[in-house]
Protein backbone atom coordinates (compact mmCIF):
# COMPACT_ATOMS: atom_id res chain seq x y z
CA UNK A 1 0.00 0.00 0.00
CA UNK A 2 1.36 3.29 -0.82
CA UNK A 3 1.31 5.70 1.79
CA UNK A 4 0.83 9.40 0.80
CA UNK A 5 4.21 10.63 2.92
CA UNK A 6 5.71 8.47 0.32
CA UNK A 7 4.53 10.41 -2.68
CA UNK A 8 6.58 13.29 -1.12
CA UNK A 9 9.83 14.42 -3.13
CA UNK A 10 13.45 14.69 -2.19
CA UNK A 11 12.70 18.50 -2.33
CA UNK A 12 9.69 18.17 -0.58
CA UNK A 13 11.01 15.96 2.38
CA UNK A 14 13.69 19.27 2.78
CA UNK A 15 11.23 21.97 2.57
CA UNK A 16 9.00 19.83 5.26
CA UNK A 17 11.96 19.22 7.67
CA UNK A 18 12.88 22.89 7.69
CA UNK A 19 9.35 23.38 8.11
CA UNK A 20 9.55 21.69 11.04
CA UNK A 21 12.09 23.30 12.76
CA UNK A 22 9.91 26.39 13.07
CA UNK A 23 11.30 28.25 9.89
CA UNK A 24 9.50 30.72 7.49
CA UNK A 25 9.34 30.55 4.25
CA UNK A 26 12.18 33.34 3.83
CA UNK A 27 14.23 31.58 6.01
CA UNK A 28 13.49 27.77 4.18
CA UNK A 29 14.21 29.55 0.44
CA UNK A 30 18.15 30.05 1.18
CA UNK A 31 18.72 26.79 3.11
CA UNK A 32 17.59 24.83 0.23
CA UNK A 33 20.25 23.35 -2.03
CA UNK A 34 19.55 24.91 -4.23
CA UNK A 35 18.36 28.12 -2.69
CA UNK A 36 14.84 28.64 -3.94
CA UNK A 37 12.21 31.89 -3.58
CA UNK A 38 9.88 32.21 -0.89
CA UNK A 39 7.41 31.91 -3.43
CA UNK A 40 8.89 28.14 -4.51
CA UNK A 41 8.77 27.46 -0.89
CA UNK A 42 5.15 28.14 -0.69
CA UNK A 43 4.23 26.40 -4.09
CA UNK A 44 6.07 23.48 -2.61
CA UNK A 45 3.99 23.57 0.91
CA UNK A 46 1.02 23.77 -1.29
CA UNK A 47 1.97 20.39 -2.65
CA UNK A 48 2.90 18.99 -0.17
CA UNK A 49 -0.23 19.53 1.95
CA UNK A 50 -2.11 18.37 -1.17
CA UNK A 51 0.09 15.18 -0.70
CA UNK A 52 -0.45 14.34 3.11
CA UNK A 53 -4.19 15.15 2.53
CA UNK A 54 -3.88 18.10 5.36
CA UNK A 55 -5.16 21.30 5.74
CA UNK A 56 -1.99 23.61 6.96
CA UNK A 57 1.66 23.62 8.11
CA UNK A 58 1.31 22.44 11.76
CA UNK A 59 -0.87 19.37 10.51
CA UNK A 60 1.95 18.35 7.87
CA UNK A 61 4.65 18.61 10.42
CA UNK A 62 2.79 16.42 12.55
CA UNK A 63 2.50 13.97 9.92
CA UNK A 64 5.99 13.99 9.17
CA UNK A 65 6.53 13.66 12.99
CA UNK A 66 4.40 10.48 13.24
CA UNK A 67 6.25 8.99 10.20
CA UNK A 68 9.69 9.51 11.39
CA UNK A 69 8.92 8.28 14.43
CA UNK A 70 7.29 4.54 13.05
CA UNK A 71 10.32 4.38 10.22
Amino acid sequence: MHEPFDTLSARDLAVLALAAQGLANKEIAPRLDPPASEHTVKGHLKRIFLKLGVPNRTAAVAVSLRHTNHT
